[in-house]
C-alpha cells in the first residue's frame, strides 16, 4: 500500500517523535563522510544539514550539533498543543530579545522546546524509516549579506540564519513494512542560530533551531 500526505516540518519530526520512543537505537544510514568543510560558514552548515537529509547519513546530521549537547529544537506554537498532550507538559523557555527574528514571533516571548538527546533520537528513526528523502523545491538563497552575526545575552557570538519556502518529499516505510507513505514536507520558516565548534572555533554549529512554521517572514 503507498499513501501520500502533506505536512508541515513539524508535524513530520513530530511523528517520528512519537514512532522513535519505541526504539531508540537506530543503526546509520548511508556511507560516512567524515569532512565537515561545509561547516567554515553558517551557510555551508545549512547546506551540510540538507545533504544530510538527502543522504540520509546521520552522521553527517550529528556532526552539525555541539559536542556540549546543549541544543534546543523549539516547537511551532500550532503544534503545541499536541505536543503537550503527549508528554503531559514540557520544557518552556524565555527567547532573549538578542534572537531577534525568533523573538518578534513567538508568543509571549516564550517557546517550549525539546533537547539534544530528542533530536539524535528522531533523525536516527527518521533516517533508518526512509526509503528517499529528496528537496522538491530550494529554500530561498542563502548569502553571507543575509546572515545576521551578534552577542547573544551570555555574551556568545551566534550566527542567525533564516531558511524559507523549502519542500522535500520523505518516503517512508512503517516498521510492519506494509504501509510506504510519501510526506510532501512544507519547511515553512526555520530559523537558525549557530554558535561556534567549542572543538574547532574555526567551525560552526547548530544551537537553537525554531520551527516558525508558516509564521511571516517580514
Amino acid at each position: 500500500m503507498h499513501m501520500k500526505k502533506v505536512c508541515t516540518l513539524f508535524a513530520l519530526t513530530f511523528l517520528f517523535f512519537i514512532l522513535s520512543c519505541n526504539n531508540p537505537f537506530l543503526p546509520q544510514t548511508g556511507e560516512p563522510l567524515k569532512s565537515n568543510e561545509g561547516r567554515q560558514t553558517p551557510e555551508g552548515v545549512i547546506g551540510q544539514l540538507f545533504h544530510s537529509y538527502e543522504t540520509r547519513q546521520i552522521n553527517l546530521f550529528t556532526d552539525l550539533f555541539s559536542p556540549s549537547k546543549d541544543f534546543r529544537f523549539y516547537i511551532s506554537k500550532s503544534f503545541e498543543p499536541y505536543y503537550l498532550a503527549s508528554h503531559g507538559g514540557g520544557n518552556l523557555e524565555y527567547i532573549d530579545s538578542s534572537f531577534a527574528y525568533a523573538y518578534k514571533r513567538v508568543t509571549d516571548n516564550n517557546a517550549y522546546y525539546w533537547t539534544y538527546n530528542d533530536e539524535m533520537q528522531i533523525h536516527n528513526h527518521l533516517f533508518s524509516m526512509a526509503v528517499d528523502i529528496r528537496i522538491l523545491q530550494m529554500p530561498q538563497q542563502i548569502d553571507s549579506g543575509s546572515v545576521r552575526y551578534f552577542k547573544g545575552p551570555t555574551g556568545i557570538d551566534y550566527a542567525e540564519v533564516v531558511v524559507l519556502d523549502g519542500r522535500m518529499q520523505i518516503t517512508a516505510q512503517t516498521p510492519s513494512d506494509q504501509v510506504v507513505g510519501d510526506y510532501v514536507v512544507d519547511m515553512g520558516v526555520q530559523v537558525f542560530y549557530l554558535e561556534r565548534d567549542p572543538q574547532n572555533t574555526n567551525l560552526w554549529v547548530i544551537a537553537k533551531w525554531f520551527d516558525l512554521g508558516t509564521a511571516s517572514s517580514t
